[in-house]
Parts: structure tokens; C-alpha cells; sequence
């Protein structure tokens, strides 16, 4: 349970090519009707390619906040490392 991110930059100069995803995961109260035992997991994966350009912040996707009618919003800025 909980969150994965998984993230690759490719390219060069000001503009780079992002490849991500995001999973999230967690264990529902409700009951499957299975058996009393069997738990229920709700997921929830984003994938995507991107196109950033450095230093500029750029939204990749949202994922909803289980029980809420909210959402998670995923953004990005690249930044050069010296």
C-alpha cells in the first residue's frame, strides 16, 4: 500500500522527454462479499509521456483522494544540476 513513482528523462539541451508513472494503492473498509476475510485494494496508476522544458512546472496527470472529492495533482520542473 501507499505511493510509487517511477520517472525517466531522455533528451538534451532546454527541452527533455519525461516518462512517468504513478501508482497509488490502499486497502478499502468496505468488505468484497468473497469472504469476511478477503480485504479490498483500490489502485489507481498514472502513465504518461511529457514533454518539459527546464524550469518551466508542468502538470502530468491527477489521481483522486480515496473518500473525498478531491484530487491529488502530480507536477513536474526540471532543473539543471551543476
Amino acid at each position: 500500500m501507499g505511493l510509487s513513482i517511477e520517472a525517466t528523462v531522455a533528451g538534451h539541451g532546454d527541452v527533455l522527454s519525461l516518462r512517468s508513472k504513478v501508482e497509488k494503492s490502499s486497502l478499502v473498509d468496505e468488505k468484497s462479499g468473497v469472504g469476511p476475510q478477503d480485504p479490498v485494494l483500490r489502485q489507481s496508476v498514472h502513465e504518461t509521456t511529457t514533454t518539459i522544458t527546464l524550469g518551466k512546472p508542468v502538470m502530468i496527470g491527477s489521481i483522486d483522494v480515496l473518500g473525498t472529492t478531491h484530487k491529488q495533482e502530480i507536477s513536474v520542473v526540471a532543473e539543471l544540476v551543476k
